[in-house]
């Protein structure tokens, strides 16, 4: 499964037609604070700590990772 083409889509939902979804998402070991749609077909997961904004892209996950988050996103609706 491309977990990557079904997320888009989701974050497109839950942010109402916007590219970011902000609020926390808990993982295993860490928690995100926003994850944003980046057009074409890039998806970054944020963390927000005092005034730096860190980044991890989606594609650099395993698939393990990749499901949690698409499933965790799919809890929200």
């Amino acid at each position: 499964m491309g977990y990557k083409s079904e997320i888009i889509p989701l974050i497109k939902y839950l942010s109402i037609d916007l590219d970011e979804i902000v609020f926390p998402i808990k993982l295993e070991g860490i928690e995100f604070d926003s994850i944003e749609w980046i057009r074409p077909n890039k998806v970054i997961l944020h963390k927000f700590k005092q005034d730096l904004d860190l980044e991890w892209d989606f594609d650099e996950f395993d698939t393990n990772t990749k499901r949690e988050i698409f499933l965790y996103l799919l809890r929200m609706i």
